[in-house]
């Protein structure tokens, strides 16, 4: 019992570095539209532990690839037109933290948050008479923040393990710039238009999961939930051109940002 407690003082003592490979697979709403994603989105979670055990830095990186398809009615009660879409978007998130862990089962970390949004959409204009139109609108949208994190560790068997994660983001920076085109089928008139607004999402993001320590090597695995809720409250005092996006689609909002689903892990320790 006395070699085990001296080998955990000494692993403790010594630099320490995870490095896992991340999986998440859920539906993202952004605004007016749910998106279904390819493939989920993906990427490697690094942190270093450093000496004494209850410092520790890590950085993580996903992404991955969205896709929408619907209508939108239009203003034309007569010929009922609509606008008919299909998205292609590209999610992008940078995470940044410094950990500290005050118990073994208890942590707390400051959190940074970048993520970028890509979206493409192709649309038909159409009615019940004919296709008068297509265009394509672009929105590129990146938001970045401090948050705060509680993350609790809990054993459930000799190799099992429950860990979560609740990050709370007070108000993040969030800028946005699209460009709609159009043309016309059956005349000259055409449509390019570009606009720009600021916004200031917050909410919060969290994730439970379960984790198995295989025996003798290095190596877990996990599998849980995820869940991340950002809304804008107040857009009119962020300055976010609403009137703009209104005139393109009635109703859409870019200001909501909603994204749940399962996710999984395999973890290596070096």
């Amino acid at each position: 019992m006395l070699a085990s407690v001296v080998d955990g003082a000494t692993a403790e003592s010594k630099l320490r570095l995870d490095v896992d490979v991340r999986y998440y697979y859920g539906q993202w709403q952004w605004g007016d539209y749910e998106m279904t994603p390819r493939a989920g989105q993906a990427g490697p979670d690094v942190r270093v532990h450093l000496p004494g055990g209850r410092w520790s830095l890590g950085t993580s990186y996903l992404s991955g690839d969205f896709s929408a398809a619907g209508a939108s009615p239009l203003s034309d009660p007569l010929f009922r037109s609509r606008k008919n879409f299909a998205v292609e978007d590209g999610r992008e998130e940078l995470v940044l933290d410094l950990e500290f862990r005050p118990l073994g089962w208890l942590g707390v970390a400051a959190v940074y948050r970048f993520s970028q949004y890509e979206l493409v959409s192709d649309v038909q204009l159409n009615s019940d008479q004919r296709l008068y139109g297509t265009g394509v609108e672009r929105v590129v949208n990146e938001a970045r923040g401090w948050g705060l994190s509680v993350r609790p560790r809990l054993p459930v068997h000799r190799q099992v393990t429950f860990s979560g994660e609740l990050s709370l983001f007070p108000e993040l920076s969030g800028e946005a710039a699209g460009r709609y085109q159009y043309q016309m089928l059956f005349d000259d008139n055409e449509l390019d238009s570009r606009w720009f607004g600021r916004s200031s999402p917050r909410g919060f993001a969290g994730r439970g999961e379960l984790t198995y320590a295989l025996t003798g090597i290095p190596i877990s695995l996990s599998a849980g939930f995820f869940f991340e809720q950002l809304h804008d409250r107040d857009p009119a005092e962020a300055g976010w051109l609403e009137d703009q996006l209104g005139g393109q689609t009635p109703g859409r909002s870019w200001l909501d940002d909603d994204f749940r689903g399962i996710t999984a892990r395999a973890g290596f320790t070096f």
